[in-house]
């Protein structure tokens, strides 16, 4: 490099001392520098919160999927036998679809007032 800077200036080593910068602040790299010389590690999460994670995952899951499902069959229902279907089937079918995409906003909106409740 034409800069006068070599390669090895970019290392953890002090070349006046011979210190190792991540010995000095007993760090592995892994660590947290906190700014006062101490280092501090990220907390793992719990077994517990990650079984709850799992649990309300699962919920929020199978409670989109039912709606879902009643949406995409009535949906596929109304394109497929359209030409079968009298007026008062269609309005049942786009009744239900209505319904259950509301249900499913009703269900994200709650999700997302408890995240920002939660949140602050």
């Amino acid at each position: 490099m034409g800069d006068g800077i070599g390669a090895d200036a970019y290392t953890d080593t002090n070349k006046d001392t011979g210190d190792d910068c991540r010995s000095r602040f007993g760090g592995s790299g892994d660590d947290l520098f906190d700014g006062s010389g101490a280092t501090t590690r990220e907390p793992a999460p719990t077994k517990e919160l990650e079984r709850q994670l799992t649990e309300f995952l699962d919920m929020v899951s199978r409670e989109l999927r039912a709606p879902l499902s009643a949406v995409k069959g009535s949906a596929d229902t109304l394109f497929d036998a359209a030409s079968t279907l009298d007026r008062a089937e269609m309005r049942e079918f786009s009744r239900l679809i209505v319904e259950q995409v509301e249900h499913m906003r009703v269900l994200i909106s709650e999700l997302l007032d408890a995240e920002r409740i939660e949140s602050g």
